[in-house]
């Protein structure tokens, strides 16, 4: 499952394969990949472990946006990936930043709810 993070905290359920956030990116207009961002963990799980890679799913951009075309298209970035520990159920939180092109950080702290 990919969770777009809109703001700075998101609050979901996630089963025990993991959950994925993202894609974190610049984009051009036409959508296509400009630079992916940079992410770095700030605060790590407490029951499960994080990794970071390439990868693709839905843009989430607010309606408001010249990018919200993008929505409806998959695109390339930055994913943060959430593995809790075997056999773990409850709840979870991790904090990282995201740092765009442009020089502009986010910081998103998820809150996670491991469930069957």
């Amino acid at each position: 499952m990919v969770l777009p993070l809109k703001g700075g905290s998101v609050v979901a359920s996630v089963n025990p394969n993991g959950s994925r956030f993202g894609p974190f990116s610049s984009l051009n207009i036409n959508c296509s990949l400009k630079a992916n961002a940079k992410v770095r963990v700030l605060k790590k799980p407490t029951h499960g472990r994080l990794t970071i890679g390439q990868g693709a799913g839905d843009a989430s951009f607010p309606a408001d946006s010249v990018f919200e075309k993008c929505n409806a298209k998959s695109v390339r970035g930055t994913m943060v990936s959430y593995w809790p520990k075997k056999g773990y159920r409850g709840p979870d939180t991790f904090q990282f930043e995201i740092v765009f092109t442009d020089g502009e950080r986010r910081i998103m702290t998820p809150s996670l709810t491991v469930i069957d």
